[in-house]
Order: structure tokens, then C-alpha cells, then sequence
């Protein structure tokens, strides 16, 4: 499995995505990023783009901005979306608490210890060298590729114990029932 197909992949089997929007990632979403840059996201953003195509519908993609200027950051095929600002990192915060609502369908969840903010200074670009994201995509995919097989031959094995001893309780209620009808 490739890195592009396990992230389609997650998003088709999330309930809602999260996009944190900001001027780095609409330029990436929208493919005005230099070339080589943001390929995550620029491959996020297809996949997303051909779901809101092909089902008319926005149900899962979740725009959040991390300060009020950032509204303008949405890319235009989610804007319409409701979008939740989050500027703080505290419980009590209305976009916090709104977004959990959202997240959590309305459900009453006690509220969990945000952590610290990282005070370390960002990079100026954030993204992984691809060679490093491909080595190790494949080391994962190899790795579930043998759990996978070990799996199918425990659940092999597991049926054949069970198909044999099945056979073994009909054998002995035959011969239970025959040795009855000899006598």
C-alpha cells in the first residue's frame, strides 16, 4: 500500500475529517503551493474535492481556523461548511466546546485535559522528505501484509479444528445411537 492510497483510504472510512485551515494549507488544498511542496495535503485535497463532486453533499469535512483572520484561509469547496475557531487550547473555549459537541454527536462527555502547547519553533516547512515517507509506507504495508496472511491462517486453522470436531461429536453420536439400536 502506498502512502496516496492509505490516505484516500482514511478519509473513506472517517465519519469526519478535520481541516485545519490555514494560509499554508488553502494554498497547498488549492495547488498554488511551489512544486514538491505539500503533497499530502494536495492529494488530500483531490480526494476530497472528487467525494464533494460526486456525493453534492458536505457531511464530514470540518473546517477549523485557529484565529478569526483565518476565515479567508477555507478553501472554497468546504467554505460553506460550518467551520469552528479554536483559538485557545482551554476546555471552556466556545469553539472548543462547539466542535466537541459536533464531534461527539450532542453526547455529554466530561472534558479531557488539553496538553500544553509545544513551545518549540516550527520548521519552516513542516512536511517529510518523501524518500523518508516511501521507505517507510513500505515497512508498514509489509508488516500488515504479514499480519494479514497470519490472521488468514489462524482463522484457517481455527476452522479446521472446529469442522473436526464437529465430525468427531457426529461420529460419537452415531455410534452412540447404533450401539443403542444393536442392543
Amino acid at each position: 500500500m502506498c502512502w496516496p492510497r492509505w490516505c484516500a483510504e482514511q478519509i473513506f472510512a472517517a465519519d469526519v475529517t478535520l481541516l485545519v485551515c490555514t494560509e499554508t494549507y488553502r494554498k497547498r488544498f488549492l495547488g498554488l503551493d511551489a512544486f514538491g511542496q505539500g503533497r499530502g495535503v494536495k492529494w488530500e485535497a483531490k480526494v476530497i474535492q472528487n467525494i464533494l463532486y460526486y456525493s453534492e453533499v458536505n457531511t464530514g469535512f470540518v473546517p477549523v481556523i485557529l484565529r478569526a483572520e483565518d476565515e479567508e484561509q477555507i478553501p472554497e469547496t468546504i467554505r460553506d461548511a460550518s467551520h469552528y475557531l479554536v483559538p485557545e487550547a482551554t476546555a471552556e473555549d466556545a469553539g472548543y466546546l462547539a466542535l466537541r459537541e459536533r464531534l461527539t454527536e450532542c453526547r455529554a462527555w466530561p472534558p479531557l485535559a488539553l496538553p500544553e502547547p509545544d513551545r518549540q519553533p516550527r520548521p519552516s516547512d513542516a512536511s517529510v522528505p518523501t524518500e523518508a515517507v516511501w521507505d517507510a509506507s513500505e515497512r508498514i504495508v509489509e508488516q500488515l501484509d504479514n499480519i494479514r496472511k497470519d490472521q488468514q491462517s489462524h482463522e484457517r486453522k481455527s476452522r479446521r479444528r472446529h469442522w473436526s470436531l464437529a465430525a468427531l461429536i457426529l461420529i460419537a453420536i452415531i455410534g452412540l445411537g447404533w450401539l443403542g439400536w444393536q442392543q
